[in-house]
């Protein structure tokens, strides 16, 4: 090798080095950067649903996790000479975050299965006592959790002087449920209406009662679909694995050309692509 090839090769390092110092530097470098703003989004919104869930953890901790468990993985692909470990790398950054929204959709609809009793409960409540806030407060014992430990909050809020419309207003920002928004709406104008109460929450609660039938047939309808694209798009994984086992010289084509890291990377994407918009399609809002 001569001196001009190395010192050639030692230049282009440099270079590659400190484009990618300064491009890591424009994406995390000042508090404004993209990186910067969206970490802290991302921790916000971490937090929020920790919180709803009752959990002692904090977004940061959950955050710190997934970026040693992303090394951790890399690190070990890089010292056993094993890159198809590369390949299970982006899972500390997703599967974790999934199985938050999982936890929040499953509370969710713990209490959306509640709030028709909870209604009819107030309306009982009610014809026993003509304050809405003594009633509300009287049905904290008779609804298990989690509705019980929201009206629990509820409650505290209106013995610290909290106007009742405000903490309604309060629990339904907590609880990210439209059947909880609009049943929140119905106790506020039902209230001031100055009408049969009781009877209005009953009507409310027939109507929550037949929208969730619809919402379990939905669910019964699409519980087919999503489970197939969550098979389907789980299955590249195993497979590049299971080939890369049999003949670890199989992809080398892929990752020694050019024209194979584009592929690759094209694949990535449309996976990833085809995953979500399966997903979005299978959202049906009844």
């Amino acid at each position: 090798m001569s001196d001009g090839t190395f010192w050639l090769g030692r230049l282009t390092a440099l270079s590659i080095v400190g484009f990618l110092s300064i491009l890591l530097w424009a994406f995390l470098g000042t508090p404004s950067s993209p990186g910067r703003v969206g970490l802290r989004s991302y921790e916000l919104e971490l937090d929020r649903r920790l919180r709803f869930l009752r959990s002692r953890f904090l977004g940061k901790h959950l955050i710190v996790t997934q970026a040693l468990s992303v090394i951790a993985i890399l690190a070990l692909g890089i010292a056993s000479g094993r890159w198809v470990l590369a390949l299970f790398s982006p899972l500390p950054l997703f599967l974790p975050y999934l199985l938050l929204l999982r936890r929040v959709d499953e509370r969710i609809v713990r209490f959306e299965s509640q709030i028709e009793c909870w209604l009819s409960a107030i309306g009982n409540a009610l014809q026993a006592s003509p304050s809405l806030g003594e009633a509300i407060a009287s049905t904290i014992a008779l609804v298990p959790a989690p509705m019980s430990e929201e009206l629990d909050i509820l409650v505290k809020e209106t013995e610290l002087g909290t106007p009742l419309d405000d903490a309604l207003d309060h629990l339904a920002e907590r609880i990210p449920s439209k059947t909880l928004q609009a049943s929140v709406l119905a106790l506020k104008v039902a209230r001031k209406s100055g009408g049969n109460l009781p009877k209005m929450l009953e009507n409310a609660a027939e109507a929550l009662r037949e929208l969730a039938r619809l919402e379990g047939v939905v669910r019964t309808k699409t519980a087919e679909g999503r489970a197939q694209t969550w098979v389907i798009g789980a299955i590249p994984v195993p497979m590049v694995a299971g080939l890369h086992a049999m003949d670890p010289r199989y992809f080398d084509p892929l990752f020694r050309y050019f024209s194979g890291q584009i592929t690759i990377a094209a694949s990535v994407i449309l996976w990833i692509l085809a995953i979500v918009s399966a997903n979005k399609i299978l959202q049906v809002d009844v």
